[in-house]
């Protein structure tokens, strides 16, 4: 159980620090804002299966996390192919990954009751970060295809 939790922490920490480098050294890419949740989405939904088979994460939660994940992801295609624009991850979509991550971890090393606590604090955010996903990708979407304004001509006669 301590070393899933391990290499579970070393595959945050390497996801981190590859986006902190891409961000400080100037190094981001269309290709990279794409895969990069999309494989955070992957890992998460592998990992909570693996748990909800093997150490009792309920199914019901696990069936929100990755139903939330396709919504985002069905959404974020519709918004590439419309607009060409990629919205960007916010605070609060980071706070609900993060709790998805606690979750995983206190469901790996069996320890309850806190499991139990931040699943249920996780339960609330989901729903809360699947609306403000939708605010920005339609945010972003409007901001893509606003029609541009014209200046006004103001003909004044003497």
């Amino acid at each position: 159980d301590w070393f899933a939790l391990l290499a579970i922490l070393g595959s945050g920490l390497t996801d981190f620090f590859d986006g902190y480098f891409a961000r400080h050294m100037n190094q981001r890419s269309q290709l990279g804002r794409m895969l990069d949740p999309v494989v955070d989405k992957i890992l998460v939904a592998v990992l909570m299966l693996f748990l909800a088979k093997y150490k009792s994460l309920p199914y019901w939660y696990v069936s929100m996390v990755i139903g939330r994940d396709i919504i985002i992801l069905i959404a974020s295609v519709y918004l590439i192919s419309k607009s060409r624009n990629i919205a960007e991850s916010n605070l609060f979509g980071k706070l609900t990954l993060m709790s998805f991550l606690a979750v995983i971890m206190f469901y790996t090393i069996n320890f309850y009751p806190v499991n139990l606590v931040v699943l249920w604090g996780s339960v609330v955010l989901i729903p809360s970060s699947l609306l403000k996903y939708f605010k920005l990708h339609n945010e972003t979407f409007v901001k893509k295809n606003a029609p541009v304004k014209k200046k006004s001509t103001v003909w004044v006669e003497k």
